[in-house]
């Protein structure tokens, strides 16, 4: 399953959506993740609506988390494999 990431590598949550993710890649390798950041390809980050970061987006849904918490960021991959596998 395709996740993108959009974040920058100076901000905190973003940092931290990041390890939590790398972490659930290890139990996970079928996922595929990209991390686009936000001071590198700003161009993807218009494209793709994104206002608020980080944010994480799994087909045509888009999460944003001011404080992120483990707990929901795993729910919602957990919840597109679900929906994806369906």
């Amino acid at each position: 399953m395709k996740i993108e990431v959009y974040m920058t590598a100076i901000c905190p949550r973003c940092l931290y959506i990041s390890r939590v993710l790398k972490e659930l890649n290890l139990k996970h390798p079928e996922l595929d993740i990209e991390y686009i950041d936000l001071l590198k390809d700003f161009s993807r980050f218009n494209k793709a609506g994104i206002k608020i970061f980080p944010a994480i987006v799994i087909g045509d849904d888009i999460r944003s988390w001011v404080i992120p918490k483990k707990s929901e960021i795993i729910e919602f991959i957990e919840q597109a494999c679900e929906s994806e596998s369906a």
